[in-house]
């Protein structure tokens, strides 16, 4: 019983090198006492796995996001993609609800924040195509940032569409106004 309480001890007290000096010994029966120094002069699994993690949270911190990353969607890449997203969502918001002879009217009362507002006469045309001039514009950006190279998903993909049909969608401005250029 001694025995077997003073191997984990000595393990202990050695560090992890023990039974490394015991498997070495058994596995090379005809090594010498110098290569045996040798190989417990080497760090233990334990060790090294210590020290790779210490290497890699502090070389983390020393690259940027595309460093450790090279496959990953850039955060200006998601980003744009989230604005097409909300863009279109409001788009076909306004959509429902635009009526270019209303609109020309303007005048109707509507909740926002609490608050009775009412309309303007051409507002939802207007807030229509602010909202295409937006989709052209973050178009335009995930094209100049190269984004379309950079793994998007089928969501990615499908969201682009979308954005690219409503930035050309013509709409029919309201009586008596101009057409607003994007």
């Amino acid at each position: 019983m001694p025995l077997l309480l003073g191997i984990p001890l000595v393990e202990w007290l050695l560090g992890g090198t023990a039974l490394g000096a015991a498997g070495w010994l058994y596995y090379r029966p005809g090594g010498t006492k110098d290569q045996l120094v040798d190989a417990l002069s080497k760090p233990s699994a334990v060790q090294m796995s210590e020290q790779a993690d210490e290497a890699a949270s502090t070389d983390l911190d020393q690259t940027s996001a595309t460093d450790a990353c090279s496959t990953c969607v850039p955060p200006e890449c998601r980003n744009l993609i989230e604005k097409m997203r909300n863009k279109r969502d409001a788009f076909i918001k306004e959509m429902r609800k635009y009526d270019p002879d209303a609109d020309a009217i303007g005048g109707h009362t509507f909740m926002a924040g609490g608050v009775l507002k009412t309309t303007k006469p051409g507002g939802h045309y207007i807030e229509i195509r602010d909202l295409q001039r937006g989709l052209k514009n973050d178009l335009e950006a995930y094209n100049r940032n190269k984004c379309y190279d950079r793994n998007p998903t089928d969501g990615d993909k499908s969201i682009r569409k979308q954005a690219e049909q409503i930035r050309s969608e013509d709409v029919k401005p309201p009586p008596g106004m101009d057409v607003i250029p994007l």
